[in-house]
């Protein structure tokens, strides 16, 4: 897996806001699926699922600071 890296005139406001909602969305069915195998106890099987979130919570750190660029960034019309 890895995280693609965006520039920040790359990105569109909707586009980062349909790659969070992918993020949030995959992060909370790999909870879920981090409870059933855990009521499992498959150890290894365990070990892959935090391993994905892990990875969720990185996508969701770079987009929600590109967010806080895009921000910073957002001069209104005055």
């Amino acid at each position: 897996m890895s995280i693609h890296t965006f520039q920040l005139h790359d990105l569109e406001i909707g586009t980062l806001h349909d790659l969070l909602l992918d993020a949030v969305s995959d992060t909370k069915w790999k909870i879920k699926e981090l409870r059933q195998t855990f009521d499992q106890t498959d150890q290894a099987a365990l070990l892959e699922k935090l391993s994905s979130i892990e990875f969720n919570k990185a996508r969701l750190e770079t987009y929600t600071e590109l967010l806080e660029q895009i921000d910073s960034s957002w001069c209104p019309d005055e």
